[in-house]
C-alpha cells in the first residue's frame, strides 16, 4: 500500500441521484452495534451522481464519531462537511474534520488480504475505491468469510449489505480512505455460541443434524464437535475446527448421548454449548432369507443376511442340519457380510437357520427348509470292442452321472448257448470290469448302476466272439 500523491485526481463515479437516508438517534455505539444490528441511520445515499466518495467518507466519519462517543455524529452530512472534504475536482486525499484525521493510500495487486487486515484495524470501516468502475463504497467489516459494506448508490440496498450486492468488486479495490486518528478500541461483546441440534429424541438408525452458528465476538467463526456415547465416558472428536455451518451425525448405539459444540472467533475466544439427545432402540428384526427352497444337487443355496432395529453392529451365525444327521452344524460364526453361499452335498431336506446378534447382545432367529433334489441318473457304461477273437478279453467301462452320487454296478451276461442272464458281478463300486468269454458267438452284456438313493438304471450292449 503506497501513499497517494496530492496531485492525483480520482475519477468521479457516475450514478443516479439518490437522497440521504433519514437520520435517527444512536449514541455510544460499538462495532457490534453498528454492524450486527445494522443501524440504518448511520448510512446515507449520495446526494449527487458524482459524490459517491463524499457520501462514503461521511458514513466513515459518522461511525468514527459513534465509536468515539460523540453525541452529535448525526450532524455529519454531505452538506456540513463538503467544504472541508470536497474540492472542485472531487475528494481530498487527506483532511481533518471534527478532530478526526483521514488519509488516502493506494493498493497494488490482490486487495483481499489487505482489506481484511485494514478492517481488523479499523472498526469504523474504510472507504474503498475502484478506478475501473469508477465508484466508492464504505467497507464496514469482514465477517464469516464475507465482506460487508454500505453502498451510497441509489440502485443498491440501504444499510449494511454484503459487498457482492454492491457495484464494486472488492478484488479490484485500488485505493482507500482511512481514519488516522487514535480512536478508542470498541468494547465488543464476547462470542456467543448459538448452535443447536434439530432433535432431542430419535429412533435408532436416524440422524442428528447440528446447525452451527455464533454471534458477536471478533471476525469469522469456526466450530469443533465432540460426542459422548452411551458406552463410553470419554469425549470423542467428531470434527475439528471448521467454518461449515452444518454437521450430520449418525449414532450407532442406543441410549443417551451428549454433544459438545465449540464455537471459536478470529481472536481465538471459544464459547462451548452442550446438548443431550436419546436414541431409542426398536426390536431387533432378523429379515434374512435364502434364494430358493428347492435346488438340484450340485447347485448352491445363497443366504441373504439382513437385519434392522436393535442397536446395530449386526453379526450372523449360519447353521445347517443335513438329511443324514440330527445335529446342527455351524457354517459361519460372527459373520458380518450381507450374503453367504452354501453348497449342499446330500439329496433330501435340509433344515437351515440364521441367528442375528446386535451390539447389545440381543438375538433374533429365522428358520428355513430346503429340498435338495437328485439329478436324473444316467448309465453311461460301454464295452471296449464289439468284435473280438476267441481267447481275447473284452473290457467293460463302468460310468454314470446324475443321481445321488456314490455309484455301484452289477454286471450280467447272456452267452450264445443260453437264453437267460447269468450274474458276472454283484453291486460293487469301480470303473471297469474285464470279461473273458469262452464260447464263440454273440454275447449280451447288461450293466446296472445304482446310486445312494437306490435309483437303478440299466444299459445293455452286444459283442461277437469269432
Amino acid at each position: 500500500m503506497i501513499k497517494l500523491r496530492k496531485y492525483f485526481i480520482f475519477l468521479l463515479s457516475i450514478l443516479a441521484l439518490a437522497p440521504v437516508c433519514a437520520i435517527s438517534t444512536v449514541s455510544n455505539a460499538s462495532a457490534v452495534d453498528i454492524n450486527t444490528l445494522n443501524s440504518p441511520s448511520v448510512f446515507v445515499k449520495q446526494q449527487e451522481s458524482y459524490t459517491c466518495t463524499l457520501a462514503s467518507n461521511v458514513m466513515m466519519l459518522r461511525r468514527a464519531a459513534l465509536l468515539r462517543g460523540d453525541s452529535d455524529w448525526k450532524s455529519i452530512t454531505e452538506d456540513s462537511c463538503s467544504s472541508v472534504l470536497w474540492t472542485g475536482w472531487g475528494m481530498r486525499f487527506d483532511y481533518t474534520y471534527k478532530n478526526i484525521s483521514v488519509d488516502c493510500e493506494r493498493i497494488y495487486g490482490n486487495s483481499t488480504e489487505a482489506l481484511k487486515k485494514l478492517l481488523n484495524e479499523h472498526p469504523e470501516g474504510i472507504v474503498a475505491y475502484d478506478y475501473d468502475y469508477p465508484h466508492a463504497i464504505l467497507l464496514t467489516d469482514y465477517t464469516n468469510g464475507k465482506f460487508y459494506c454500505s453502498d451510497p448508490a441509489r440502485c443498491c440496498g440501504t444499510g449494511r449489505i454484503e459487498a457482492t450486492q454492491s457495484l464494486v468488486d472488492t478484488s479490484g479495490i485500488e485505493a482507500y480512505w482511512y481514519v488516522t486518528s487514535n480512536l478508542p478500541k470498541p468494547v465488543l461483546k464476547p462470542i456467543t455460541n448459538t448452535s443447536t441440534i434439530d432433535k432431542t429424541n430419535i429412533m435408532f438408525g436416524n440422524d442428528i443434524k447440528m446447525n452451527l452458528s455464533a454471534s458477536y465476538g471478533s471476525g469469522s467463526y469456526q466450530y469443533e464437535i465432540y460426542a459422548n456415547k452411551p458406552s463410553s465416558k470419554e469425549w470423542i472428536n467428531l470434527r475439528k475446527y471448521n467454518s461449515s455451518s452444518t454437521y450430520i451425525y449418525h449414532p450407532w448405539e442406543s441410549g443417551k448421548y451428549s454433544i459438545k459444540i465449540n464455537a471459536k472467533d478470529s481472536s481465538g475466544t471459544v464459547d462451548s454449548k452442550t446438548y443431550s439427545f436419546n436414541v431409542t432402540a426398536t426390536k431387533l428384526n432378523n429379515s434374512s432369507t435364502i434364494n430358493t427352497d428347492s435346488v438340484t444337487i450340485g447347485n448352491n443355496i445363497v443366504f441373504k443376511l439382513n437385519a434392522s432395529g436393535g442397536t446395530g453392529g449386526y453379526q450372523y451365525d449360519v447353521f445347517a442340519k443335513k438329511p443324514s444327521g440330527n445335529e446342527w452344524v455351524n457354517l459361519r460364526k460372527n459373520y458380518t457380510s450381507s450374503s453367504y453361499t452354501y453348497h449342499p452335498w446330500e439329496v433330501g431336506t435340509y433344515e437351515l437357520k440364521v441367528i442375528c446378534k446386535d451390539n447389545s447382545g440381543s438375538s433374533s432367529e429365522v428358520n428355513f427348509y430346503a429340498n435338495i433334489k437328485a439329478k436324473n441318473l444316467v448309465n453311461k457304461s460301454s464295452v471296449s470292442n464289439k468284435t473280438i477273437n476267441y481267447g481275447s478279453t473284452v473290457n467293460i467301462n463302468l460310468d454314470a452321472q446324475g443321481g445321488n452320487g456314490s455309484y455301484k454296478y452289477e454286471i450280467n451276461a447272456i452267452k450264445p448257448s443260453i437264453s437267460n442272464y447269468i450274474n458276472l458281478r454283484k453291486y460293487n463300486p469301480g470303473t471297469s470290469y474285464t470279461y473273458r468269454p469262452w464260447e464263440k458267438g454273440q454275447y449280451t452284456i447288461s450293466v446296472k448302476v445304482k446310486d445312494l438313493s437306490g435309483n437303478v438304471k440299466t444299459n445293455s450292449f452286444v459283442f461277437t466272439v469269432k
